[in-house]
């Protein structure tokens, strides 16, 4: 029978508080170990670790409570196939496209409503669809960020240009079926509140069954 050498695993854990409790306000976050390791006769060695991961709010729209999320690590905005099957098909062809699955937020409404404008503003009514844009106006890789417009087969926009590829800023527009654009608008909104996602914060578009 084997018998254990040596002291024990040591083990511990520690905790993280925010003083970011005020109305509108956010700070980073972390926690830390100092260790000594000892092992006689030789000299204690002290060494540091110290986690810098998370950001705490009270400044999520929708929201009057502090909470604290790791704000490099991307959300996943989720679009249906089964429920907006256009707003999907749209957004999976823009990322076959080359624009980016990839996004970070934007709370300007300034830029918001610049990418609305730019990718939807010109856009004829088509009956019981709406222009849809990708990447999503709440997200700095608009064409608020410059680039130019492309669209799809079956988007019934037949005087923009098909294109491809990632370089540059650019967007996709695409009439879609207004349930589904109003739709997945409340779906962003309910996203961005409950993952707590704020100004620059990265986040990803994945399309689910």
């Amino acid at each position: 029978m084997l018998e254990p050498q040596g002291p024990a695993p040591q083990q511990g854990e520690s905790f993280f508080d925010t003083t970011a409790t005020a109305a509108g306000t956010k700070g980073k976050c972390g926690t830390g170990w100092t260790m000594t390791a000892k092992n006689p006769p030789y000299n204690d060695v002290t060494f540091s670790s110290t986690f810098k991961e998370f950001r705490c709010d009270n400044a999520t729209a929708g929201r009057d409570e502090v909470g604290c999320v790791v704000p490099w690590y991307p959300s996943k905005l989720k679009c249906s196939k089964a429920r907006t099957p256009d707003l999907a098909r749209h957004v999976t062809l823009a990322q076959n496209s080359g624009l980016p699955k990839r996004l970070h937020r934007t709370t300007s409404k300034s830029v918001i409503d610049d990418n609305r404008d730019k990718a939807c503003g010109d856009r004829p009514s088509v009956s019981g669809k709406s222009c849809d844009e990708y990447p999503i106006a709440t997200s700095k890789e608009g064409l608020n960020a410059g680039g130019k417009r492309r669209t799809f087969n079956g988007c019934s926009y037949s005087d923009i240009p098909s294109g491809s590829g990632s370089k540059g800023a650019s967007a996709s527009a695409c009439a879609i079926a207004e349930f589904d654009n109003k739709s997945q608008g409340g779906t962003n909104t309910q996203f961005f509140r409950a993952e707590r996602v704020l100004q620059g914060d990265p986040f990803d578009v994945v399309i689910t069954p």
